[in-house]
């Protein structure tokens, strides 16, 4: 924001009409990128915690599932602003990647989690 007001100032001279105008972009910038975002987040994160995650242990399973959410948000963005077309591959790549994290994670839970002992530190009484 500050890059946008000091190069828009340069060039016109600074004003308080300049700033007010750069941080009431910015602001409804914010409220609608975090709208779109934060409701395609929300969607996910139930999809995965709810019905993919309790149903496919398989780890090709899961990075599908997460690869086709992305692709899903990707798309829809897409929709919207026609264009970006290459909104669609980079929602694939992040739901690719953010499956392969929840999963490492996941089965790490899922390992301290059968641990025998009562303390699932690691640690042993000696």
């Amino acid at each position: 924001m500050v890059f946008v007001f000091v190069s828009a100032g340069i060039k016109q001279g600074l004003s308080i009409e300049m700033l007010q105008s750069v941080v009431k972009g910015f602001v409804l910038f914010w409220v609608a990128g975090s709208f779109f975002i934060g409701l395609q987040s929300m969607v996910y994160t139930i999809i995965m915690e709810f019905m993919v995650r309790p149903k496919f242990r398989f780890r090709n399973a899961y990075l599908v599932a997460s690869c086709l959410l992305g692709t899903a948000s990707g798309s829809i963005v897409d929709m919207i602003f026609d264009s970006l077309p290459f909104v669609t591959l980079l929602g694939t790549i992040t739901g690719l990647l953010t499956g392969l994290i929840l999963y490492h994670k996941d089965m790490q839970t899922s390992a301290v989690n059968r641990m025998p002992s009562a303390d699932k530190t690691g640690a042993t009484d000696d």
